[in-house]
C-alpha cells in the first residue's frame, strides 16, 4: 500500500460512507483514482466497509469474554468460538489471557448460561472470565443504550448495511424493498441519534501498525466516564468500552512500534491518577472483527 492508500483508508474510517468525489477533493487527485484503488482493495479482500450498529439500541448485551486454554489448543478453540454467529469479534492474546472475545447476547434469554456452557465443553478451554459491557465509547457520542430500539425496517437496514457498509440508497432500496428516498432518510435518522456507526475492517500491519494490544485498566469510578471519553478519541484506540469485572475500562489498541506503545504507557497513561493498574496482552492472531473472519492480511468474504 502507497501513501495514496494509506490515506483513503484514513479517510474512510473517517466517514465509512464518504463519497469518492468527496475523498478525492480532500486528497488532491480524481475521483476515477479513488474509484479504482478502493475496489482494488476491496476486490483484494484486503479492506471492507461495514455497518457498527448500537448493540443496546438492538436489545443486545454485548460480553467481553477473558479465556485461557490448555497448552497448544488456543488456535483450535479460537477457531470453534469465531464459528459461533453471536461472536463478532475474536482475538488470540499473550499474557494473562490467550484468547478474548466478544459475544452478543439477549438479556431476556439464558443466552448467557448457553454460551458458557459450551464454552465448558470446548475442548482446550480451561477458564474463562466474563464482563458484561455497559457503554461503548465511541468519541463525542457513545453507545448507552438511552435511545428507542430499532424498528423492524432499521433492523433490516442495517443487516444490509453490515454485508456492505457502502451499498448505494438504490442498493440497499432494492434489498429492503423500498425505495432510496425512504432508505436514505431512515439511514439519516439512525446516524443522527447514534445508533448507528461505520468501520474500515483493515490489517493495521498494511497501514504500518502492527503492534496490537488490548489494554485492561482498573479506572475509579469517578472518572470512567471523562476517561473513556478521552481515550476513545486517541488515535491508536480503536475500541474502549467501560465493562463490569476487576478491569472497568477496556481499550484495543494499535501501534508502529512497541516503543510507541511504550510511550502511550508512560506519557498518556502514567499521568492519569485515576487510573489505579493497568494489564496490556498484545494480540497475536486476529480470527474475527465485526463478524469478519480474516486470514492473514485476507478478510475472508
Amino acid at each position: 500500500m502507497d501513501a495514496v492508500d494509506v490515506q483513503l483508508v484514513a479517510a474512510l474510517h473517517e466517514d465509512g460512507r464518504a463519497s469518492f468525489r468527496d475523498i478525492a477533493q480532500r486528497l488532491g487527485v480524481s475521483e476515477q483514482t479513488i474509484a479504482r484503488r478502493y475496489h482494488r482493495l476491496t476486490g483484494s479482500r484486503l479492506l471492507r466497509v461495514t455497518a457498527m450498529p448500537d448493540p443496546f439500541a438492538q436489545g443486545l448485551l454485548p460480553l467481553i469474554l477473558r479465556v485461557r486454554t490448555e497448552g497448544g489448543t488456543g488456535r483450535r478453540a479460537a477457531d470453534q468460538v469465531a464459528k459461533r454467529g453471536d461472536t463478532p469479534w475474536v482475538e488470540m492474546l499473550a499474557g494473562s489471557a490467550d484468547l478474548s472475545f466478544t459475544t452478543l447476547t439477549r438479556p431476556e434469554s439464558d443466552d448467557n448460561a448457553q454460551l458458557l456452557d459450551a464454552l465448558a465443553r470446548t475442548r482446550g478451554i480451561r477458564d474463562t472470565v466474563a464482563c458484561m459491557t455497559l457503554r461503548i465509547f465511541t468519541g463525542p457520542a457513545s453507545f448507552t443504550g438511552d435511545g428507542p430500539r430499532l424498528d423492524p425496517y432499521e433492523q433490516r437496514l442495517v443487516a444490509a448495511l453490515e454485508r456492505d457498509g457502502r451499498a448505494s440508497y438504490g442498493e440497499l432500496a432494492t434489498a429492503l424493498g423500498s425505495t432510496a428516498a425512504t432508505v436514505r432518510r431512515r439511514l439519516e435518522q439512525l446516524r443522527g441519534r447514534q445508533a448507528l456507526q461505520f468501520r474500515t475492517e483493515i490489517d493495521y500491519a498494511l497501514l504500518g501498525h502492527p503492534v496490537e494490544t488490548m489494554m485492561w485498566l482498573n479506572v475509579r469510578p469517578r472518572a470512567l466516564e471523562s476517561l473513556g471519553t478521552a481515550l476513545s478519541v486517541d488515535p491508536r484506540v480503536r475500541f474502549c468500552a467501560a465493562t463490569t469485572g476487576p478491569y472497568n475500562l477496556v481499550l484495543a489498541t494499535h501501534h508502529r512500534t512497541p516503543s510507541d506503545l511504550y510511550h502511550m504507557q508512560t506519557d498518556t497513561l502514567g499521568p492519569l491518577d485515576d487510573i489505579q493498574h493497568t494489564e496490556i496482552t498484545p494480540t497475536v492472531r486476529i480470527i474475527k472483527r465485526h463478524g469478519i473472519h480474516r486470514h492473514g492480511h485476507l478478510l475472508r468474504p
